[in-house]
């Protein structure tokens, strides 16, 4: 998406979806949006509205009636957004979970009162926190909502019509489905659910059409499990559900799917999991599926579509097979996200960067300190050589005059932009780059930029990691040295940290006792600066997975550390299991 130049294409019913306010009237296929940049995550309700996740915990709502609402949790990390048709759920690092819905659709919202929102603000879900649920993700269809918390116990909430909950009454507290449960999965539009329990065993439950994978048509009132598969249920990497068919993606790159063959869009009358013969030589790495119709991605960048009545575009209606969509607007699909819902189906650049989270994070700490900036009593304190690298290399004397009289607000302000590359007031950030001889295109994303040319750099690094490939002698002077900046190693690895904060005496290296190749160490140190591993061809991708696999853990990395990412990116070109 980076090719092109906008963030969001939307295809769909015009009289749906033209509030988003499309560049030009082409709706309902493959239209740019101008109303949002830089999305992390979009998801859709049913009609005329949709939520917005970006970056620093902030939510826009675009809804036809109310128009942009916008909402930012302060102190919370989010994890995730998912939605039913009329409710959105966000879940947060935390454990605990917060809603967003029409004033009268409330059903099975785990609520204490019937507290009033009409999409004006974010509710607490109270009654998951009066059961103390640390919450690790949450699924829903209309009206059913299941909220899966971190030791496995699943609870559920709303109408169990057609065995969708998996209990046989409405309920309207939070209440315990079934235990030890790994992974669920659902959709807003399927009115039915799996399940993946820790002794990897595949269960199915709700509304059924053949779409469960059980053999068979009729509700299934309470979770079976699922046994007739041709693959191992500790494979399954995603399950989504429609109105008449279900979609199972592996993570050898498999597409399984079950149910109605009018509706499935394949011709495969079939209620249990088959593989669909026309992607059996394909890699498929990401699937959306909506109300009637789905998109996937494969490995070499090709984007498939079909399904009954679909939005993708005009040739795609009805489509009984995928097709390749030669989407016009992009190069590379590489970066893409898409959202397919019952009338809409979103193609949007996923902004998900975790290198500016471990700056803001490094920022709000206030640790290792070496500058202040604003007089005293109304002083911020930062680092130099972040101030350094980010002002081109201006004299911190002369930053430090600037901001003398300046409230601490507008530093702050001044800060936020150093350490996480965000624009808050525009007008502000021009007289203050106009003051310091500063020429910033403040459209683009400057502190990759310049995280990358200091990695360049290698005349101004003040430190070194110190490696080797055989034994761990200490007397043994043939330790390789790893040259790297000490500000890069504080921002991004609590293993450095650490090193750095219990020890009372200076020191300019470090020696590396991981186990961890030469050649994975300097991959490593190149990700640190970049958020990205790039691999030579002299590089062996097994080796680098491998040894890699377990370095958030290891270095301490932030939780929501792209190298996990990154990696299987790497499993996945290459065909690693």
């Amino acid at each position: 998406m980076e090719d092109s130049k906008y963030d969001v294409y939307v295809s769909g019913k015009e009289n749906d979806y033209k509030f988003l306010n499309p560049t030009n009237s082409k709706l309902p296929y493959w239209t740019p949006v101008e109303t949002i940049t830089k999305p992390k995550k979009i998801v859709a309700g049913q009609y005329n509205h949709l939520v917005v996740w970006y970056e620093g915990n902030k939510l826009e709502l675009h809804h036809k009636t109310v128009g942009i609402k916008k909402y930012h949790l302060e102190n919370e990390k989010i994890k995730d957004i998912t939605c039913s048709s009329s409710i959105y759920f966000i879940v947060t690092h935390s454990g605990r979970v917060y809603s967003l819905a029409q004033k009268n659709l409330f059903q099975g919202l785990p609520l204490k009162n019937s507290q009033s929102s009409n999409w004006n603000k974010l509710l607490l879900c109270d009654l998951l926190v009066e059961k103390n649920l640390n919450v690790d993700s949450v699924t829903c269809s209309y009206g059913t909502n299941f909220f899966l918390c971190k030791n496995g116990m699943l609870y559920g909430t709303g109408f169990s019509q057609d065995g969708r909950l998996g209990v046989t009454k409405n309920v309207t507290i939070p209440t315990l489905i079934v235990q030890g449960i790994k992974k669920i999965f659902s959709g807003p539009h399927g009115l039915s659910f799996f399940y993946i329990t820790k002794n990897n065993e595949l269960y199915a439950s709700g509304r059924n059409n053949g779409k469960l994978g059980l053999n068979c048509s009729q509700p299934i009132k309470h979770p079976q499990i699922v046994t007739d598969l041709s693959f191992e249920v500790s494979d399954v990497k995603i399950i989504q559900t429609g109105q008449y068919h279900s979609i199972l993606l592996t993570n050898k790159g498999k597409v399984y799917s079950t149910g109605k063959a009018d509706k499935n869009g394949i011709g495969l009358e079939k209620s249990i999991f088959t593989l669909i013969p026309t992607l059996k030589d394909k890699f498929v790495v990401k699937l959306a599926m909506g109300e009637y119709h789905q998109l996937l991605l494969t490995d070499e960048n090709e984007l498939y579509g079909w399904g009954f009545k679909t939005s993708i575009s005009k040739e795609y209606q009805n489509a009984n097979v995928p097709k390749k969509i030669n989407f016009p607007n992009l190069t590379s699909l590489s970066s893409i996200n898409f959202f397919c819902g019952s009338n809409v189906t979103l193609i949007y650049n996923n902004y998900e960067n975790f290198l500016y989270q471990d700056f803001e994070i490094f920022y709000k700490n206030q640790k290792f300190t070496d500058c202040v900036l604003g007089k005293t009593g109304n002083e911020v304190d930062c680092h130099k050589e972040i101030l350094r690298l980010r002002t081109q290399n201006i004299e911190i004397s002369k930053i430090q005059k600037l901001f003398e009289e300046k409230p601490k607000k507008e530093i702050n302000t001044f800060l936020k932009w150093i350490y996480c590359n965000e624009i808050t007031d525009k007008s502000t950030f021009e007289k203050i780059f106009k003051s310091l001889d500063l020429s910033i295109n403040l459209k683009q994303n400057t502190l990759q930029n310049d995280l990358l040319k200091l990695y360049k750099d290698q005349d101004s690094t003040d430190f070194n990691i110190l490696v080797k490939d055989d034994d761990y002698d200490d007397e043994d002077e043939s330790w390789e040295e790893i040259p790297v900046h000490k500000i890069i190693l504080l921002a991004r690895s609590g293993l450095f940290r650490e090193m750095f904060q219990n020890t009372n005496k200076e020191f300019n290296s470090v020696k590396d006792y991981s186990g961890k190749s030469i050649e994975s160490i300097e991959i490593l140190i190149k990700f640190f600066y970049t958020d990205k591993i790039e691999l030579t061809a002299d590089d062996d991708p097994i080796l680098i997975v491998e040894e890699l696999s377990d370095a958030v853990e290891y270095y301490q990395l932030n939780e929501l550390s792209n190298l996990t990412t990154e990696l299987n990116k790497i499993k996945l070109s290459n065909k690693i299991n």
